[in-house]
C-alpha cells in the first residue's frame, strides 16, 4: 500500500485522528507505588509521633519522680522549719481547745 492510499483510507475511517497522538497515562503500577509510598510515609510519621509521645511521657515521669523525691526528702533546714511550725501550731490549737472546753464546762457546772 502506498502512502497516498493509506492517507485516503485514514481520511474516510471513523477513527481518523483518534489514535494519532500518543498518550502516556499513569499505570496501575505507578498508582499502587504512590499509595505504598504514602502509606510508608504515614507509618513513619506515626512512629515518630509515638516515639515523641513516649519521650515526653518519660520526661514527665522523671519530673514527677524528682518532685516526689524532693517533697518526701526535703533539705534539712526545710524539714526542721516544718517540724517547728507543726509543733507551734499544735501547741496553739491545744491551748485554744483547752480554754474553750474550760469555758463551756465552767459555765455549765458553775451554778451547781
Amino acid at each position: 500500500m502506498t502512502d497516498k492510499e493509506r492517507a485516503i483510507i485514514r481520511s474516510i475511517s471513523p477513527l481518523e485522528g483518534k489514535y494519532d497522538e500518543a498518550i502516556d497515562r499513569e499505570s496501575a503500577g505507578e498508582i499502587l507505588k504512590a499509595r505504598a509510598d504514602a502509606a510508608t510515609q504515614a507509618a513513619a510519621d506515626a512512629k515518630a509521633r509515638t516515639e515523641a509521645d513516649k519521650a515526653a511521657a518519660a520526661a514527665a515521669r522523671e519530673q514527677a519522680r524528682v518532685e516526689r523525691e524532693r517533697r518526701t526528702n526535703p533539705p534539712l533546714y526545710e524539714s526542721m522549719a516544718r517540724q517547728v511550725g507543726r509543733s507551734v501550731q499544735r501547741q496553739v490549737a491545744n491551748r485554744v481547745a483547752g480554754s474553750i472546753v474550760r469555758g463551756i464546762l465552767g459555765s455549765l457546772f458553775r451554778g451547781r
